[in-house]
């Protein structure tokens, strides 16, 4: 879940490829995501007319620069009887990789509809216990901005909540993420919640807000994405 733990722990191991996972997380699924797994390459170019739509509609996430690119993380998050694959995209530069391409599957299937690509839009460290308190808890005019009913994005783009929709306070979704980069595994705990806003009647972008802790460190992390339907991604 998080692009800040993953760029620190490829920026330690600079000019190494990340070692590929033979029998990766979705091999036993049928399709053309088998062969995801860190090391591995995701391939985008049949999601061509999905791109062409969210450009269309003033979309926040940008086209990947490469719609092949390389598998340098992957991430497991286990939620009741779900699991929450991410495959974390990009080279292995200081600052880490900007996309990645997550997959919710039960007993061994992937959900439909829920294969999304997310793009990395800000990464914020608040400097204050008040800078803090504008995203958790709000005030009694203000609800906090991580889990209010509605957040306006730069002031221009306003995404509804899409996880308990209404009016009423909600606590954010507790979530523990394993990340794999070779041969090590590192653990991040996010507290998460979904928004989206209609680019089209049937098509969506998604903004998912996190505040993200490892160790003592911590910071909010904002993606948006958008829906990748199973024929238009694949493997290798």
């Amino acid at each position: 879940m998080s692009f800040s733990l993953v760029g620190r722990m490829l920026a330690n191991r600079v000019g190494v490829a990340p070692k590929p996972v033979l029998n990766g997380p979705l091999s036993s699924i049928p399709g053309p995501l088998q062969k995801a797994r860190a090391g591995g390459v995701i391939d985008l170019s049949a999601a061509e007319a999905s791109f062409i739509t969210a450009e269309a509609s003033n979309v926040l996430i940008g086209r990947p620069p490469s719609l092949r690119a390389t598998v340098v993380a992957q991430g497991r998050i286990l939620d009741g009887e779900f699991t929450i694959h991410r495959f974390y995209l990009g080279s292995q530069s200081e600052d880490g990789p900007t996309r990645f391409l997550q997959v919710i599957t039960q007993h061994d299937q992937i959900i439909d509809g829920e294969i999304k690509l997310f793009s990395k839009l800000a990464e914020i460290t608040p400097g204050s216990a008040d800078e803090w308190d504008l995203w958790l808890t709000g005030s009694e005019e203000q609800p906090p901005l991580l889990t209010g009913p509605s957040i306006r994005w730069q002031g221009t783009f306003e995404f509804n909540r899409v996880w308990s929709p209404g009016p009423q306070r909600v606590d954010a979704k507790e979530y523990e993420e394993t990340i794999h980069s070779g041969a090590d595994d590192h653990q991040v705990t996010c507290w998460t919640m979904l928004f989206s806003r209609a680019l089209t009647p049937s098509f969506p972008e998604w903004l998912q807000l996190a505040t993200c802790q490892a160790g003592s460190e911590r910071w909010i992390e904002a993606y948006v994405g958008i829906s990748i339907e199973a024929g238009e991604v694949s493997s290798i």
